[in-house]
């Protein structure tokens, strides 16, 4: 009968809910698990006036052989009349909370936004170190590309340099042939025109004798 009344009083959204919601039912997953000092002092709260009256009324509707006096009857009334004393005691333990239950609900909101609080602290770190690590790595990652680059113009340019020397050596070497060549050529032409003129000079010689 007490759960029943429990029941009732969370239907009627007169308590949020019972102990077991906040150990294994839905408010454990939606507002968190609830200390056991906490979840008792709230069951004594909320079944103050409900476990007497059960009590009374399964004492008085459970004695099935016997038919109840007319104390039970009186008290039967009596608990009938207190009914609406427990919803409106439930009502206000809703409303009015003790100071034990306040410190325990501050420190449980105190000790989750701490929670919430490192966590953040905690994702915020791994985040900055996550995009340090990344610049770091684009930086190494420019600077390796950077380098190969530098080194490729410096071996186009020593190969530019390799073949301008062999140019020049080939045009130099191509030049001193054509002037050895030329040289040549003319000293043969002279030797030739020598060789001529003595044997003119000698063919006249010869002529005059005669």
């Amino acid at each position: 009968m007490t759960t029943i009344g429990l029941s009732i009083g969370k239907k009627l959204r007169i308590i949020d809910g019972t102990k077991q919601d906040y150990m294994l039912g839905e408010k454990a997953r939606t507002t968190g698990v609830k200390s056991y000092a906490q979840l008792v002092a709230m069951d004594n709260k909320q079944t103050k006036w409900l476990k007497p009256t059960a009590n009374r009324l399964a004492a008085i509707f459970g004695a099935k052989d016997v038919m109840p006096d007319r104390s039970q009857k009186k008290e039967s009334k009596a608990a009938e009349e207190k009914l609406p004393l427990v919803k409106d005691f439930i009502e206000g333990d809703k409303a009015e909370a003790s100071p034990d239950e306040e410190a325990a609900d501050k420190a449980t909101s105190v000790e989750k936004e701490t929670q919430e609080k490192a966590a953040a602290e905690k994702a915020a770190a791994e985040k900055e170190f996550a995009e340090k690590a990344a610049a770091q790595k684009e930086a190494a990652e420019k600077a390796a590309a950077e380098k190969e680059a530098a080194e490729k113009a410096a071996a186009e340019k020593e190969a530019a340099e390799k073949a301008a020397a062999e140019k020049e050596a080939a045009e130099k070497a191509a030049a001193e042939k054509e002037a050895a060549e030329k040289v040549a050529a003319e000293k043969e032409a002279d030797e030739k025109a020598a060789a001529e003129k003595q044997a003119t000079q000698e063919a006249e010689g010869a002529a005059s004798e005669q």
